[in-house]
């Protein structure tokens, strides 16, 4: 996922997890990236993104933000919305 996007700003980071405003590099689309605030994820931490998603993924209301992927780099999974 490095350089997969451009970070435009940090929107929160707590002990628990980083949420960014970005931009696709490929397609120019804009995005939300939600992480573990910190590096060295864990398998719990991987299943905690993917959970998140399928979550996401069954919601389809106007008001809530679309789950795109789970996205890894290195040890630190990424929730794209």
């Amino acid at each position: 996922m490095a350089g997969a996007y451009r970070i435009e700003q940090v929107l929160s980071n707590t002990p628990r997890s980083r949420v960014e405003r970005a931009v696709s590099i490929l397609d120019g689309a804009r995005v939300i990236l939600k992480s573990a605030a910190h590096e060295g994820g864990s398998v719990e931490a991987r299943a905690g993104a993917e959970h998140q998603f399928n979550l996401h993924r069954l919601l389809e209301h106007p008001n809530v933000v679309r789950a795109l992927a789970v996205e890894s780099t290195g040890e630190v999974a990424t929730l794209v919305l």
